[in-house]
């Protein structure tokens, strides 16, 4: 298995690939969930009230997923349960729609935890990189690769342009 992080840029919905009318596979169904999941907190109003949106979270409806991924609402089911056995997602159902949190998305989208990363963004070009140490990542557990240990510590603000 290869080893490092992509993150993926929202602007890639605008492109034709993505515009197609194909139906999504199971992981373009999962890329889509990661980009579409809150980049930090937010409230959105439903029918039924405000709902807190937490970072790495979504509100949809199966139904919404269907139709965006080009499924029926039962493959949805079936794929978000296969993605909750598996510790890559949790779902709470409410009458107004369900809460889909990305498991670990914090560890993945924040470049504190990465073993390299890049400063502010590219567009094309590079843009200097530095790399940290392994053992100097918060929260990772020396002599464990890949494994972490208790909660995350609290968030900083990260020094990222805003799209």
């Amino acid at each position: 298995m290869a080893k490092g992080w992509v993150k993926i840029w929202r602007k890639m919905w605008s492109s034709d690939i993505w515009d197609s009318m194909e139906p999504f596979c199971k992981r373009a169904a999962w890329i889509d969930l990661i980009m579409m999941a809150n980049h930090e907190p937010h409230t959105i109003n439903t029918k039924k009230g405000p709902v807190e949106i937490d970072r790495g979270q979504l509100h949809t409806s199966y139904q919404h997923l269907a139709d965006r991924w080009r499924w029926s609402k039962n493959k949805v089911v079936r794929f978000l349960r296969y993605t909750n056995e598996h510790d890559m997602t949790h779902t709470d159902g409410y009458g107004n729609g369900t809460t889909i949190t990305i498991e670990n998305y914090t560890l993945y989208q924040d470049s504190r935890y990465t073993d390299g990363y890049t400063d502010g963004y590219t567009d094309g070009y590079g843009s200097g990189s530095r790399t940290r140490r392994k053992e100097d990542i918060p929260g990772r557990a020396k002599g464990a690769p890949g494994q972490l240990r208790g909660p995350d510590p609290p968030m900083e603000e990260p020094d990222v342009i805003d799209w």
